[in-house]
């Protein structure tokens, strides 16, 4: 089954046959070369157990200490808790490995024969980003007090982004490939324009504590964010490092962009006064809805 697959994977990447030089006797019909397969080794599938784990203690943690504020205080902790929990679930996939695929990456000379390299690249990542990256750009769109139309597009470019990594991801060396990630280079300027210009401008009209902490997470989102790309270009871009470096690499900027930022953000106080609004729940998402607007009455009731 498994020498049927390879075959299979060398045929798809036109992997040339051997052929005998002209006067040769005949000769048993030799397979096609097996492609070098470039997967994750111990350390990294180690690190994703290690950051599985850290993520699900942060959701616990967001948890317990959303259960110790009231309600209409808990719309970061709600937004945290799914943050890390969806990252919690990816790192489990890929853990598992039960989140990835091989692709084609170009050839290599392996043993002094020239091969098809197939590395393998994480989709659960992707998945992951996907969900998670806007909800980060959320919770800085809120603390900054942004206009809803400005966090709306600022998501959309988000999604457009990751959409425009993932389909670079999965195409082999090429300038089309390197096109994709142009594109998702473009969605990141913008992102990183609106934060420091846009978002900085609307939390100004904030508080000074708020602005402050806004300046703080900003400059920490933007310092990480960076490094993704840079990490891709290595990694699924040219392949420069290996799977579990990247893997790595990864792990490490995940965790500060999400649990680090998330624990930032909840344990500083200074969103929950009644100065800053924009943060707090409307007290119909939080209370019942006969306790807000009165009894319910249907027709019929006396």
């Amino acid at each position: 089954m498994f020498s049927d697959t390879v075959l299979d994977l060398a045929a798809q990447f036109d992997v040339p046959p051997v052929v005998p030089p002209p006067g040769s006797p005949p000769t048993i019909p030799h397979p096609r070369p097996i492609p070098y397969f470039s997967r994750i080794g111990h350390a990294g599938h180690t690190a994703q157990w290690v950051v599985f784990v850290i993520f699900l203690v942060s959701a616990l943690g967001f948890l317990g200490l959303g259960s110790r504020v009231a309600k209409k205080h808990r719309a970061f902790h709600a937004i945290n808790v799914a943050i890390t929990g969806i990252a919690c679930l990816s790192y489990f996939a890929m853990a598992t490995r039960t989140g990835s695929t091989f692709i084609y990456q170009g050839h290599k000379i392996v043993q002094g024969k020239e091969v098809a390299v197939l590395r393998q690249v994480y989709w659960a990542r992707y998945v992951d980003w996907a969900l998670t990256t806007p909800m980060l750009l959320l919770d800085l769109g809120l603390l900054a007090g942004l206009p809803w139309f400005d966090i709306i597009c600022l998501l959309a470019v988000d999604e457009g982004m990751i959409i425009t990594g993932l389909i670079s991801a999965f195409l082999k060396e090429s300038a089309v490939k390197w096109g994709w990630y142009a594109f998702a280079c473009i969605f990141l300027v913008y992102i990183l324009y609106t934060l420091l210009w846009t978002g900085r401008q609307s939390a100004r009209i904030q508080s000074s504590q708020v602005f402050r902490l806004f300046n703080m997470l900003t400059l920490w989102t933007v310092l990480l964010w960076i490094a993704y790309p840079i990490i891709f270009a290595l990694s699924e871009g040219t392949g420069m490092i290996s799977p579990s470096a990247e893997a790595i690499a990864y792990a490490v900027v995940d965790v500060l962009a999400k649990s680090a930022f998330g624990y930032w953000l909840v344990l500083h106080r200074t969103y929950a006064d009644d100065e800053y609004s924009v943060v707090t729940l409307p007290q119909s998402w939080v209370e019942p809805r006969g306790q807000t607007n009165g009894i319910i009455h249907l027709p019929g009731d006396e």
